[in-house]
């Protein structure tokens, strides 16, 4: 999974032809890090092909104002083209995060 380094890496991204991901999380964020473990022991990454990727609340915080997050993790699913989410999961729940990834590629 990918760190996002800057805004613009990341308004570069958007604007591509896949699907994203995106899991807005913290160091130290226990459920983040469960997560984050929990997509790649499912594989996810591999069978969902989006873009998966990853921001950094205290090092983005740009982004993290952008979107207004409140609480981590929360996951951000966008479609290709689109800086505007079409779903937001917040907290760690695989099954929710699994569904809609997969709603993406619809």
């Amino acid at each position: 999974m990918k760190s996002i380094g800057s805004p613009e890496e990341f308004d570069t991204l958007l604007k591509g032809d896949k699907p994203t991901v995106c899991i807005f999380t913290a160091s130290w964020c226990g459920p983040c890090v469960g997560l984050k473990d929990k997509i790649k022991a499912e594989g996810l990454e591999s069978s969902i092909a989006v873009n998966w990727v990853m921001i950094d609340v205290d090092e983005q915080e740009e982004l993290s104002e952008k979107y207004d997050i409140e609480a981590m993790p929360t996951i951000m699913f966008f479609k290709s083209g689109s800086d505007k989410a079409a779903e937001t999961v917040v907290g760690a729940n695989f099954d929710k995060v699994k569904g809609a990834a997969e709603k993406l590629l619809n």
